[in-house]
């Protein structure tokens, strides 16, 4: 594994990897080739002697790329400037879970509403809703919008015609279309630095006050670690409606599941070769 600077992601994967006999090994930033000043190619073909699969969290998508590209084992996405598949496989899990859903194939009837940060978790977030069939809407502040790119694929996925997306549509609009209520604010350090961040955020917030708008079947869930008082209250988030918590513990289980899938042939050819 290697890891940016998380308190939940490392654990995770590790607790998970541990239940099924797994080791995992991680590596702090400061251990990450990009501190040593090795190419990601050499990395990737390193690791690839060492290791049965690798899980990377990085700054930038393009890294990412270019580990699975160069490895001959699989590599996972943990996270990446761009996408945020592992949590949006978590997110789905917990819909399935809370929803009572028979079969992956119904989370066509779930539509999701996402207040905040056009970002990473924006755009997976798009892209599984277009592959599983589901309605999604985004409310984003203007210049936070999603990028064009990832609305493109997630039509094309979807096999839908092009159309505008509303650049900032009330919160309270898109509340009464959703089932599922998803805050979250940014990753993109620059984004969190800037000091209006809070203000620009505000009228985004999953509160008390914006429940009424929404359906009584909806339930809030939002990216752990939540940032109370930011994109979620503290009365919703730890109120009957949340489930970030439960959210946040099927990124364990998701986890176990896709590393099951994806190292399992590399964990046959290990055990013939002993």
């Amino acid at each position: 594994m290697i890891f940016r600077n998380h308190p939940h992601a490392p654990q995770s994967l590790c607790r998970g990897d541990g239940s099924t006999g797994r080791i995992s090994s991680h590596f702090k930033p400061s251990g990450s080739p990009d501190e040593t000043g090795e190419t990601i190619a050499d990395t990737a073909k390193t690791l690839s002697r060492f290791v049965d699969g690798i899980m990377i969290r990085a700054n930038r998508h393009e890294d990412v790329m270019d580990l699975a590209k160069f490895a001959s084992i699989p590599v996972i996405s943990g996270l990446t400037d761009k996408e945020h598949p592992c949590q949006i496989l978590s997110d789905l899990f917990t819909i399935y879970e809370q929803k009572k859903l028979n079969s992956f194939e119904d989370l066509k009837k779930i539509k999701i509403t996402y207040l905040g940060d056009g970002n990473n978790v924006t755009h997976s977030l798009i892209l599984a809703a277009a592959i599983f069939g589901m309605e999604i809407a985004v409310a984003s502040p203007k210049n936070y919008e999603p990028e064009k790119e990832y609305v493109r694929k997630g039509l094309e996925i979807a096999k839908k015609p092009a159309r505008k997306f509303p650049s900032s549509p009330t919160a309270s609009s898109l509340f009464k279309r959703g089932y599922p209520l998803y805050g979250c604010l940014g990753f993109d350090g620059k984004r969190r630095r800037k000091r209006n961040r809070r203000e620009i955020f505000k009228p985004y917030q999953i509160n008390v006050s914006l429940l009424p708008f929404a359906k009584p079947e909806c339930f809030d869930y939002a990216l752990p670690p939540a940032h109370r008082g930011e994109e979620v209250s503290e009365e919703v988030m730890d109120g009957p409606k949340s489930v970030v918590f439960e959210q946040a513990e099927n990124r364990l289980h998701t986890k176990k599941q896709s590393s099951s899938i994806y190292f399992k042939d590399k964990q046959k050819e290990a055990r013939c070769k002993m």
